[in-house]
């Protein structure tokens, strides 16, 4: 308790000593710098955007009676979230730790994984099949001081199975994602503290090892981050002291999706430079949250570039006083940032949690922290479906006898639509037909509204903005017979989302094209001006009706004609005004509009020049004959 009033008292001889100082008490005096071109405090950045932070929905404090961490946080289809971190509370000498929570933050279930010795979870990530991929490092297994170690559980949290990678050296990974072909891709490091490499590691759906990649030089090089592109390569940021311009430098890497080193950037000056976080943003370039500078002026770094790593703006954030660290970026429904991460004061010293909101172009918006007189940290943050977020790190302010699991819920500064109108459309279909369904909701502030199509496939896609209450089209193809369930939710223009409509049942059955139809039959050779007949015949396996189409060789056809039934044999005429020769062909659509590919070809010879004369001849001679016989009769 001493201690306390002690720690109490120093703080407020410190605010006195700033406020003395500066002569007015401002909260947080952050600036921001592009290039070192501005420098505001927090308050005039709150007076020039006229926008201050989203209002706090709740704060859950989680742990047990020894310190336990967080460092990521996702939302899951239910609206709750899953945690991942490690604990002191529930193992030996720390174990991972993995927590699912409601949509208020309240605890379903936990499970710890790990052995005697220290085991700790970084990074969390859903899977397809509704389970989670981990991914952090042992002690307690491996062969080696640490290990990257991979676990793959279900739903409820239970190992499916799990995986070790590392030599006798030092290996650890920040980061996994899941890859398009139902693999996984980690980003890791590889050595010790003096040198080492940023180690890249591909695996099937069992984590089995498919390829690895090293990338770095003489001194210590190392990979935080790591997503797949939508180009199916992966986009790395990490570190470098091998190679830039300072101690270290921030590092980009682009990689082909056999591993490949298509690109690498960095980033930096003389100081120390990390990055810590990036995404691919929606426009296809890269944004990067980290640190720059030196101890204790360490500022938050944010750098945007294009597809190709070059730098698109460059900003920094932070606390004059202070040593500021930005560990997790992501893009926002309205094209800007959400940042979290810490701020080290280290005359106090305690560590403050910090969030930053910036525009699409970097420029602040708003700023909070969260903590108290002990030491807190922001770890991992993402953007909810209501258009808030959410936020998890470490706190030992909330209870200063342990550090504790924070998890934090920020409102969206919009109201939600409402829930859209459940989909209407057919509700039974063939496979490889798209089929096209409507919906429609209202947004209670009148903002436009795009939605999102839950195919009941494991595919969605979004239709665009459009004005509340108007009437929204999307359209889909099932490539496999099955059962789906359709659903839609809507998004407002600023980003806030409703919930999910109700399921539209949706029966989708095999279909198949008709077969190709034979070579047209009828006559192979004529004359111009002339209507001559030909016929075809063919059957669809679904005994659906059948539409047939002929090519005349001459530019034109018939259009689809029909309905026929399957088996029905078709005669159709046509005339060639001009000699040639001509390629006839046909095909056959079914009543759900898949084609066959065309027939074989009839070639048809009509006559050229010479017969063109004699046709003309034996025309004059009829003429004449007619004449004659017109003058005998009178």
């Amino acid at each position: 308790m001493t201690n306390y009033w002690m720690k109490l008292s120093c703080i407020g001889m410190v605010i006195g000593c700033l406020y003395f100082l500066s002569g007015t008490l401002t909260g947080m005096d952050i600036f921001c710098n592009e290039e070192n071109i501005c420098s505001l405090s927090l308050d005039t950045l709150h007076a020039l955007s006229g926008c201050g932070p989203p209002d706090t929905e709740w704060i859950v404090k989680i742990g047990g009676p020894s310190s336990d961490y967080g460092h990521s946080v996702k939302q899951t289809p239910d609206g709750g979230y899953i945690i991942l971190g490690f604990t002191y509370s529930y193992g030996p000498l720390g174990n991972m730790w993995l927590i699912k929570t409601d949509s208020h933050g309240q605890v379903m279930w936990t499970k710890s994984y790990g052995g005697v010795q220290e085991d700790i979870g970084y990074d969390v990530q859903l899977t397809l099949d509704g389970g989670y991929i981990l991914v952090g490092h042992t002690i307690s297994q491996g062969k080696g001081d640490k290990d990257i170690w991979l676990l793959k559980t279900n739903s409820e949290g239970t190992v499916l199975w799990q995986r070790t990678y590392g030599g006798i050296a030092a290996d650890w990974s920040h980061s996994v994602y899941p890859s398009s072909d139902g693999g996984y891709i980690i980003a890791g490091f590889q050595g010790n503290k003096q040198a080492g490499d940023a180690w890249i590691i591909k695996t099937d759906h069992e984590g089995l090892v498919e390829w690895e990649k090293t990338i770095g030089g003489a001194a210590r090089d190392a990979s935080e981050s790591i997503q797949q592109t939508t180009d199916g390569g992966y986009i790395i940021t990490g570190y470098t002291a091998s190679q830039g311009a300072g101690n270290e430098d921030v590092w980009l890497i682009k990689i082909h999706p056999d591993g490949a080193i298509e690109w690498q950037k960095t980033y930096g000056d003389l100081s120390d430079n990390r990055g810590y976080s990036v995404q691919e943003t929606t426009d296809g370039g890269y944004i990067i949250a980290g640190s720059t500078g030196g101890t204790p002026s360490m500022d938050v770094l944010l750098i945007k570039t294009n597809c190709k790593g070059e730098i698109q703006f460059q900003k920094t954030y932070g606390d004059k006083l202070a040593d500021d660290r930005g560990l997790s970026v992501r893009q926002t429904f309205d094209g800007g940032y959400i940042i979290v991460g810490y701020a080290y004061f280290p005359v106090i010293p305690y560590d403050e949690f910090i969030v930053l909101k910036t525009d699409s172009q970097g420029s602040l918006i708003w700023n909070t922290t969260f903590g108290g007189v002990e030491s807190d940290w922001g770890r991992s943050v993402q953007q909810t479906m209501d258009g808030g977020y959410i936020i998890t790190g470490s706190t030992w302010s909330a209870d200063q006898s342990s550090c504790n699991i924070w998890l934090i819920k920020l409102a969206s500064s919009s109201l939600p639509p409402q829930i859209p109108l459940m989909p209407q459309g057919p509700s039974s279909g063939v496979t490889n037909v798209s089929y096209s369904y409507f919906t429609h909701t209202v947004d209670p502030q009148g903002l436009q509204i795009d939605y999102c199509f839950d195919w009941g496939d494991n595919t969605s896609n979004w239709t665009g903005l459009s004005p509340s209450d108007t009437l929204q089209e999307a359209s889909h193809i099932w490539g496999t017979p099955g059962t789906y369930y359709i659903r839609v939710k809507a998004r407002n223009q600023e980003g806030a989302q409703s919930h999910y409509s109700p399921t539209f049942p949706l029966v989708i059955s095999a279909n198949s094209p008709p077969n190709v139809p034979p070579r047209p039959i009828g006559f192979e050779s004529g004359k111009i001006r002339m209507p001559y007949s030909y016929s075809t015949v063919t059957t669809d396996s679904d005994n659906d009706k059948i539409y047939y189409l002929f090519d005349w060789g001459d530019s034109t056809d018939t259009g689809w004609i029909g309905p026929f039934m399957s088996g029905e044999s078709i005669t159709v005429s046509h005339t060639w005004s001009t000699p040639g020769t001509y390629h006839i062909r046909v095909k056959a659509r079914d009543d759900h509009t898949l084609e066959s590919q065309w027939s074989e070809s009839l070639i048809v010879a009509l006559p050229c020049l010479h017969s063109h004369w004699i046709e003309l001849l034996q025309d004059l001679i009829h003429l004449v004959l007619s004449h004659l016989e017109n003058i005998i009769l009178h």
